[in-house]
């Protein structure tokens, strides 16, 4: 009798509980266990155990191929009491609740950051994402937005006004064409906007992007949730 109709046989008369222990630890089997576990949780039709044993896999792969993405670390000095992920560069999912305060979510807010981009010539480069919040820090995070358009208009007015005078302009002209530069670098992620409640899009490259979260239960399930996406789609 082979190793594997052994452990087949094994897993057969096993629990659903015993099988799902052993999908959380699908990494520490031998090939012809993780196989002979896999034929067993499908035989079963045990969807979530097959999502709970593609997930360790394709964490560990991850772990192993690089950087280590979607693993929740402290944010330290940098933004203390707040929680740092590492995820790779591309489409990302985030959870259906808010970050700012963990209500179910049915708004969206941008999360964007800018930088110099070396292969584009240090081309300014924006990056954003739409994260669902709850309507209430949605609202707190326009308000916000708001403020800090504001604020950058009347800045930037009080050097485009002595400069229209000088130019012979009226000055309500460049006022207004200041207000206009400010909206559409806010519209294309080039000028400051007020950051959503509860995310922080720190900083990115070429391959990997690092998010900043208030809340470590918001944080473990944005891993979660992007990793099952990656086990789904290998």
């Amino acid at each position: 009798m082979s190793i594997r109709v052994s452990l087949q046989e094994q897993y057969q008369r096993a629990s659903d509980d015993e099988l799902r222990r052993l999908a959380e630890d699908y990494n520490d089997l031998m090939p012809d266990a993780q196989q002979a576990l896999f034929a067993e949780l499908q035989a079963r039709g045990l969807r979530g155990h097959i999502d709970t044993a593609r997930s360790v896999e394709a964490e560990a792969a991850l772990r192993a191929a690089g950087p280590k993405y979607f693993v929740v670390t402290d944010a330290g000095e940098k933004m203390p009491g707040s929680f740092q992920v590492l995820a790779p560069r591309g489409p990302l999912r985030f959870p259906d609740s808010c970050p700012g305060c963990g209500k179910p979510a049915d708004k969206k807010c941008p999360v964007v950051a800018t930088h110099l981009s070396a292969s584009k010539f240090n081309r300014l480069e924006t990056l954003m994402y739409q994260v669902p919040h709850c309507a209430a820090c949605a609202r707190n995070t326009t308000r916000s937005g708001m403020l800090t358009a504001l604020v950058l208009i009347a800045a930037l007015a009080a050097l485009a006004v002595p400069l229209s005078l000088w130019l012979g302009l009226p000055a309500a002209l460049g006022i207004l064409l200041t207000a206009l530069l400010v909206i559409i670098g806010i519209r294309r992620g080039r000028a400051p906007v007020a950051a959503p409640e509860g995310i922080f899009l720190l900083d990115y490259d070429e391959s990997s992007i690092s998010f900043v979260f208030k809340s470590r239960v918001y944080a473990e399930r944005f891993c979660e949730i992007n990793l099952q996406s990656i086990s789904i789609a290998s």
